[in-house]
């Protein structure tokens, strides 16, 4: 499916060409640079592990729709949700 925008991180992509892959030229260059950095750093490891390393660095860049919002676990009574009454 085209898309003018990256899966991952959300961003547009830059060209046309872009458009019928799931990620942008960015993402996919750091996937490819974290699972060969992985192998150079652990030449024994197999080859899991370094397609893991090149996963959690896509889910490192990933674009999460609520990360601007405000967590609502962070309120409560006694942190201002209810205003206190003036103390006369």
């Amino acid at each position: 499916m085209n898309t003018s925008h990256c899966s991952i991180c959300g961003l547009p992509k830059l060209s046309i060409a872009e458009y019928q892959m799931p990620q942008c030229n960015d993402c996919t260059k750091l996937k490819e640079t974290a699972t060969q950095s992985f192998i150079v750093d652990n030449p024994d490891a197999p080859m899991s592990d370094a397609l893991y390393a090149g996963r959690m660095a896509m889910m490192a860049r990933a674009h999460t729709a609520h990360r601007n919002a405000v967590d609502p676990r962070d309120f409560s009574a006694t942190r201002g949700v209810i205003p206190k009454p003036p103390v006369r």
